[in-house]
């Protein structure tokens, strides 16, 4: 990209001087040029790092041992009257870090859903702490969501065949990869 920018300087400046006008077709038309060229760069660049990302190996653990003794899964007591008009869902549970329950309902027949609820019930979970809460345990469940969402980001990939369709999950493996590093730093640095 630095070469072509580079290239479109050196071409205005001898095509142009010091006497730059940008309203120029010429020059309008150097610029559309350049910014296709770079704009083609950057996609091959990101079309790359996808199929990377997606070429890794991957090392897929199941929520239920990424969460294990952490969060309760139940069938609610009236399930059977629902099922008759087709809803079916379960309840993740879960206790904050003030000891108040929280808790998630999803389809139990949906491998999707169920990461999304055991991902969002951390998030609760991890969103209750405050000052009085120290910092190994935010970290603790930081790290069980970043690990989840790679589980299920390593899970969904070779259903789809490639890279596209896995960005949202991406995203949140990103997100939470973010702020387990932040949190791990916080707490590298209180015990120095």
């Amino acid at each position: 990209m630095d070469a072509v920018a580079a290239n479109l300087v050196d071409r205005l400046d001898r095509t142009y001087g010091k006497n730059l006008d940008l309203t120029n077709m010429v020059v309008k038309q150097l610029m559309t040029e350049a910014t296709k060229q770079i704009d083609e760069i950057g996609n091959q660049a990101l079309d790359k790092y996808k199929q990377a990302l997606f070429t890794t190996n991957c090392v897929v653990e199941s929520m239920v041992d990424i969460v294990q003794d952490k969060i309760e899964e139940s069938i609610p007591r009236f399930q059977w009257v629902r099922s008759f008009f087709g809803e079916k869902f379960n309840v993740l549970k879960a206790t904050d870090f003030h000891g108040k329950p929280i808790e998630v309902t999803f389809d139990p027949d949906s491998r999707t859903d169920r990461f999304q609820a055991t991902y969002k019930l951390l998030t609760l979970k991890l969103e209750s702490a405050d000052a009085e809460t120290k910092l190994e345990s935010p970290l603790a469940i930081a790290l069980d969501r970043q690990r989840l969402a790679y589980s299920y980001y390593c899970a969904a990939r070779p259903s789809l065949g490639g890279p596209d369709g896995v960005g949202h999950v991406y995203v949140a493996l990103q997100a939470a990869r973010q702020e387990y590093l932040a949190l791990n730093r916080l707490v590298q640095d209180g015990v120095r």
